[in-house]
């Protein structure tokens, strides 16, 4: 089989992972709705839940404003940096960029990683945090996401 190793990923390994930080994690995943495919699942920033929707289309992981807030209410560290312009399904749209302290899924914490922040009800767990890894397995008998 091919096998195509991305430079950045390990980059990207260097730069987001925690020192220490095993290359493997196992994520359980959810369904969304029973009338789509689409699948979510709980990551956490110190302590505190974050539900994402996964979104393989979209380059940058992404929180709603009101989780946002809701962790800087509780003492995370999220950060503006800024804002930029996005090609998006629905156009070009300009977001709000954010550095946020840490995100864990799946036992591997990302740390001091670049979001934006999207309007809407739904986190999004962008192809930043997928891509970190070589291989993405999605087992949905298991309901497992192993990232490797």
């Amino acid at each position: 089989p091919f096998h195509l190793e991305w430079e950045g990923r390990a980059i990207r390994r260097e730069a987001f992972l925690m020192k220490g930080e095993g290359k493997r994690g196992v994520v359980e995943v959810h369904p969304y709705s029973h009338e789509n495919q689409c699948m979510y699942a709980i990551g956490e920033s110190k302590g505190f839940s974050i539900p994402f929707l996964f979104d393989t289309g979209c380059s940058q992981t992404a929180l709603t404003k009101s989780t946002i807030d809701y962790l800087i209410n509780n003492g995370i560290r999220v950060t503006k940096t800024g804002s930029g312009w996005y090609n998006t399904a629905c156009g070009l749209r300009e977001f709000d960029e954010y550095e946020i302290q840490s995100i864990t899924l799946g036992g591997i914490t990302f740390k001091n990683l670049p979001i934006g922040a999207v309007d809407g009800d739904d986190n999004l767990l962008g192809m930043d945090i997928l891509s970190a890894f070589g291989t993405l397995e999605f087992n949905l008998e298991q309901k497992t996401l192993v990232l490797k």
